[in-house]
């Protein structure tokens, strides 16, 4: 008798911080390491952390490093890829900028917050991040998974918030509440900002009727990485009226157009 045994393939999700790191082909390149943290090679890896809190590097060549964290989906533990560090030097990194690191750690890691500088220390006897590491035999494929941050967590956009955001400027953004206008507008900004190679002359405008959300965008905003370039701090949030005000000079004498006439321009 004989007995055929089936093994199902399955895919090794690997999540990345799309508005940090990009595309997901840029990725590739980090394909071994990114293997070895699965398979729990975590010499091999030159694994460092921050000490006192959930948020790791490894080196991926011989100057530049990779920082990475693991969240829980569905009951699953998974690697998220945050930022590549260049020529070690972590003070450069747009993750660890104070801003952006604080609102990370307040909501994600578990553990208390050093109050401290930050300092990565050696981590090559780390005990296994998940229960059962893969084995170098029984290696499954990576999918890279990309996620955004949002109002202090990482969420994965919709088939169609990711079609809006390709959405070029000026742009109209309307929706039903909690269709997820706001995180869309943020990742508009945050794709605007980062194709600038030099500061813009003129700042990038959120113009809302709700002076409440103007204040809750900005609050966000800071929370990002892109707004800690010179490029994101052109960034300015306005409702309507502020904005009024602020160009009056410019429009004493211009008619006010209405949803029509601005989507024809």
């Amino acid at each position: 008798m004989f007995i055929l045994v089936i093994k199902r393939h399955t895919v090794q999700n690997v999540l990345y911080w799309q508005e940090v790191l990009g595309d997901s082909d840029y990725l590739i390149q980090y394909r071994d390491v990114v293997s070895k943290l699965l398979n729990g090679d975590y010499k091999e890896a030159d694994l460092e952390k921050l000490a006192g809190h959930n948020v790791y590097s490894v080196r991926v060549n011989h100057s530049d490093r990779l920082l990475f964290t693991t969240v829980t989906v569905n009951g699953k533990s998974c690697l998220l890829l945050l930022d590549v560090v260049l020529n070690h030097d972590y003070h450069k990194s747009r993750f660890l900028k104070p801003q952006v690191l604080r609102q990370f750690l307040e909501q994600n890691v578990p553990e208390a917050i050093s109050k401290g500088e930050l300092t990565f220390v050696k981590a090559d006897s780390l005990p296994a991040l998940w229960p059962n590491p893969q084995s170098k035999e029984e290696e499954e494929p990576i999918e890279y998974q990309k996620v955004s941050f949002y109002n202090q967590t990482f969420i994965t956009l919709s088939a169609f918030q990711e079609q809006a955001v390709k959405t070029p400027l000026p742009a109209v953004i309307s929706g039903a509440a909690g269709s997820g206008k706001s995180c869309v507008a943020l990742a508009i900004l945050e794709q605007a900002v980062n194709q600038y190679t030099e500061v813009p002359e003129k700042p990038l405008l959120y113009v809302t009727q709700s002076a409440k959300l103007a204040e809750t965008m900005q609050s966000m905003w800071l929370q990002l990485p892109a707004a800690q370039t010179e490029a994101g701090k052109k960034v300015q949030f306005l409702t309507s009226q502020q904005f009024l005000a602020q160009e009056a000079t410019e429009l004493k004498h211009k008619k006010a157009q209405d949803k029509t006439d601005f989507m024809t321009w």
